[in-house]
């Protein structure tokens, strides 16, 4: 993950899921954004990234699972790894819309190139992507708080669609 969660849950999608309202919304940290997109825009011209998607609605969870259907892989998640301001949930973490932050895929030969050029930015390395397709996410106390087959997460994503544009 590139860029540091906040508990900025207003108007959050998962909130909105829950019938909840937030009263932090998110916020952008002008000085931190451009570092950030500059960054991701030079590990992209030096081919340090296999995979970015950002993390906007539904925050990351939605993120990881929308990386994991595109690269058709499961993943492996450890979220003690993600940096943090006033986290102290998995759920805040997991579903915050905190600005300006990546989930991104690197090979492991390319970490230290990545950690050069993101030196001065928050990133944490979560894990890593699986083969079998499973997507798996160790909270923030250690404990499995997601372990399910990526096509269940697929379904999921895909239900209001169904449910709204089939014939």
């Amino acid at each position: 993950i590139v860029g540091k969660t906040y508990p900025e849950m207003g108007g959050s999608e998962y909130f909105a899921a829950n019938g909840l309202t937030g009263n932090i919304p998110p916020r952008v940290r002008m000085s931190l954004a451009k570092r950030t997109f500059a960054a991701i825009e030079q590990a992209i011209g030096k081919n340090l990234l296999q995979s970015c998607h950002d993390i906007s609605d539904g925050g990351l969870g939605c993120a990881l699972a929308e990386s994991a259907f595109a690269g058709n892989l499961g993943i492996d998640i450890d979220l003690t790894a993600a940096p943090v301001s006033g986290i102290f949930r998995d759920d805040f973490l997991l579903f915050s819309e905190s600005q300006s932050r990546f989930i991104v895929s690197i090979r492991k030969k390319d970490l230290q190139a990545f950690t050069g050029l993101f030196r001065s930015i928050p990133f944490g390395v979560l894990g890593k992507t699986r083969k079998d397709n499973r997507f798996k996410i160790r909270g923030i106390q250690g404990k499995i708080v997601v372990d399910l087959p990526v096509e269940r997460l697929l379904e999921a994503w895909q239900a209001p669609f169904k449910e709204h544009f089939s014939g």
